[in-house]
């Protein structure tokens, strides 16, 4: 088969070229199925600005040891994302903050209630927050949250 934009020879399985064109599967399904062009939905981008994480939300996640009470304070400019994590007695400072995909994933360095590195990734819908944080090899557990401010 030939692709229709590029003149490559591709398979239905492998479209190698697609990373250089941009063309998507959408794309593809398009052109290898017409018929379904005019029922295809309409998939808007939700990708969500930076700003839409900003503010102090209580989290809580729930661990294989019971439920831990997390503050978190989030603040963005000119797109950059920074935050920190209070949790007892002990702030740390996001690591590696990124916005992919609509989700904001980071790493933290905590110490209580035992040295851990953990990793998250949340998403918003106005003033709620829902993800995962994860701890090494131990399975992801869910984290839930409101915006405070």
């Amino acid at each position: 088969m030939e692709h229709a934009k590029t003149g490559h020879s591709v398979t239905d399985h492998a479209r190698t070229d697609d990373i250089e064109t941009g063309y998507s599967e959408a794309d593809h399904l398009k052109e290898d199925h017409p018929e379904l062009v005019g029922s295809m939905p309409y998939v808007k981008d939700t990708a969500l600005p930076a700003s839409a994480f900003d503010g102090d939300w209580d989290i809580a996640i729930a661990t294989p040891i019971g439920n831990m009470q997390v503050m978190l304070s989030i603040s963005s400019v000119d797109g950059q994302i920074q935050g920190q994590a209070t949790q007892a007695n002990e702030t740390v400072p996001f690591l590696n903050p990124v916005l992919k995909d609509g989700k904001l994933i980071w790493s933290l360095r905590v110490t209580k209630p035992m040295r851990l590195n953990l990793k998250f990734e949340v998403a918003v819908e106005t003033d709620r927050m829902t993800g995962v944080a994860k701890a090494g090899m131990l399975p992801a557990s869910k984290l839930t949250g409101t915006r405070r401010s």
